[in-house]
């Protein structure tokens, strides 16, 4: 018999990851059924982008400078070191680029305005936290080091990244003086040629001398 991929743990079987407190993702048709029975207000087909300063170029030693740039995506600065989380830019995300809920509103922050980046996060696999085409460009262009759970690692290659550190939860990833830990969520995971809860979710602790952010990842 094969050995297991990961190791057994309170969130890991071996080779499935799990909420510790027993809690399961829906379904495909779950989802549906909610999407076609939940009453809904109608939505808009464009919102604009209200005007707001853009990020700084200059950061004080020992602050944080952080900028939302839509949903799931913020850009955090510190003095040295420049971070992404779950970079999402494309007008769609979804399996094929011309199915699935279409953006309104764009990014608060255009994908060609990012200052280089040094490290992106990815919490985990889902379409609206990977964005593969928003992810080519940025992996192309800025060569970042991907921080990401455990069972990400193979998908983010695919899209390019040349370095990629996976951790289990509680585990630490040091770049210079900052450190980047994965923290528990409870949620799942899913996408089209990955077995379901094959690969681990997670929120980020980033430490950057003292000054920290948390990045909650997903939930529910």
């Amino acid at each position: 018999m094969a050995r297991p991929p990961f190791r057994v743990s309170d969130h890991c079987d071996g080779r499935r990851f799990f909420n510790p407190q027993g809690t399961t993702g829906k379904s495909v048709w779950d989802v549906l059924r909610w999407i076609v029975r939940e009453p809904s207000e109608p939505w808009p087909t464009m919102v604009p982008v209200p005007a707001h300063p853009a990020p700084p170029t200059t950061i004080e030693p020992g602050a944080c400078a952080i900028t939302f740039v839509n949903h799931c995506t913020l850009l955090l600065q510190w003095a040295g070191l420049r971070v992404l989380t779950d970079p999402v830019f494309s007008a769609r995300v979804s399996p094929v680029p011309w199915a699935g809920p279409r953006r309104v509103m764009a990014p608060g922050l255009a994908l060609d305005a990012l200052p280089p980046i040094d490290v992106i996060l990815v919490s985990h696999n889902h379409y609206d936290h990977v964005d593969a085409a928003s992810l080519r460009i940025l992996l192309a262009r800025h060569d970042p080091l991907v921080v990401t759970p455990l069972g990400n690692g193979r998908l983010l290659r695919r899209l390019g990244a040349r370095r990629v550190e996976e951790r289990d939860w509680w585990e630490t990833v040091a770049i210079g003086t900052a450190r980047i830990t994965l923290t528990p969520a409870q949620h799942w995971s899913n996408r089209v040629g990955v077995p379901r809860n094959a690969a681990l979710w997670s929120g980020f602790w980033i430490d950057v001398d003292g000054s920290a952010v948390y990045f909650a990842g997903d939930s529910g």
